[in-house]
């Protein structure tokens, strides 16, 4: 789904852990890079160290430790700031803005959470902040990008509403199965007629 998701602004990508989600979050990123020739960013927060294209040694990236967990607030913070800048250019130019595409990519994010469960404050306010660029993003190229084990609003932190702004993607692996189906028999992860889910579901037995 990396093309898909390259011509997305937000996204929920959704996977049980080992189904490939950082390989296939690599590759979008590959592909958004060719989609925009290169007119793109991406500020990466990752609690795992992974690589991401020699985009892990730029300063764009911020690796999650239990002792910098706060950290993802600022970079979230930062995002919002840039993106209110880009939304007044906008208003007083009366032209879309042609700044690069940001995307800012979550990747763990279920982790990032429990990271920051012993500092609820600092939990509120990147849930916040997220949620407000979902909200307003879109128009002025500032997506997000967030990776996770679980497409409940309850536990990744945020509105419903704002879930409703992002393209969800369900991943599976080999025999692994269970995501899919999962995807095909869950309405918030697939809007899909009665019939057409029926035959999914034949194609998976």
């Amino acid at each position: 789904p990396s093309p898909l998701i390259s011509a997305c602004n937000h996204a929920l990508i959704v996977a049980a852990t080992d189904t490939g989600k950082t390989t296939t979050v690599k590759a979008s990123i590959r592909r958004k890079y060719e989609l925009h020739d290169g007119h793109c960013e991406f500020w990466i927060s990752d609690p795992k160290g992974s690589t991401f294209m020699g985009l892990e040694q730029t300063n764009d990236y911020l690796f999650l430790e239990e002792k910098n967990a706060t950290d993802v607030v600022a970079m979230l913070d930062q995002a919002n700031a840039e993106l209110q800048v880009r939304i007044a250019r906008r208003r007083s130019t009366g032209q879309p803005t042609t700044a690069p595409y940001l995307t800012i990519i979550l990747d763990e994010w279920l982790t990032t959470l429990i990271r920051l469960s012993n500092n609820r404050p600092a939990r509120d306010k990147a849930c916040y902040t997220l949620d407000q660029i979902l909200a307003t993003g879109r128009e002025d190229r500032v997506g997000v990008w967030v990776v996770t084990q679980s497409h409940l609003v309850k536990e990744i932190g945020i509105s419903g509403m704002s879930r409703n702004n992002m393209a969800t993607f369900a991943l599976g692996r080999e025999l692994n199965i269970s995501t899919v189906r999962r995807a095909i028999n869950d309405q918030y992860l697939s809007d899909l007629d009665p019939q057409t889910r029926a035959e999914l579901q034949q194609k998976l037995k």
